[in-house]
């Protein structure tokens, strides 16, 4: 197992290895660059060419707010950020190491969130608070720093780009 810092301090444990498919709604994946874990996601939709839409993914935090939800992940608790939805390289994209909500449960979320009305898959209080807001900037923040790295190799695995790649 790998430990992963979060955005928010938490720290996520992850299996080291894992499968290499191609990515589909409902999967966590280890986000790597330099051969190095930097983070986890929940792909949220693909068929976007060499990218998906992912959902960060951060340790279980007891000041989790609304939309985010918590989630089991190889037996340790998640906290889930749809909200916080973006666009990520298929090449940062590691491996797959577990299935999260199907299909159908994502797509309600979705609704839920635009409709702001209760989650299918459970709710956190809804709070509008500094802390909450800051929260969400934080893992927001990570979960952004991975689209603007410059990627040289494409498709799935292989930990991301080659060492100085980055930009």
């Amino acid at each position: 197992m790998n430990t992963i810092t979060d955005a928010l301090g938490g720290i996520l444990i992850v299996p080291d290895t894992g499968a290499v498919p191609d990515p589909s709604p409902g999967q966590f994946w280890i986000v790597s660059s330099d051969d190095e874990d930097r983070g986890v996601v929940l792909v949220s939709a693909t068929g976007r060419g060499s990218f998906v839409l992912a959902w960060p993914v951060t340790a279980a935090t007891p000041n989790g707010v609304y939309p985010a939800f918590a989630f089991q992940l190889h037996g340790h608790d998640v906290m889930v950020w749809p909200e916080l939805e973006f666009g990520l390289s298929l090449v940062a994209l590691d491996r797959m190491v577990g299935p999260g909500p199907d299909t159908r449960t994502m797509r309600q979320i979705v609704a839920a969130i635009e409709d702001r009305e209760p989650l299918p898959i459970g709710d956190l209080p809804h709070a509008d608070t500094p802390d909450a807001v800051a929260r969400l900037d934080q893992s927001g923040r990570q979960a952004w720093e991975g689209p603007r790295r410059q990627w040289q190799r494409p498709g799935v695995g292989g930990a991301g780009p080659a060492a100085g790649a980055c930009t």
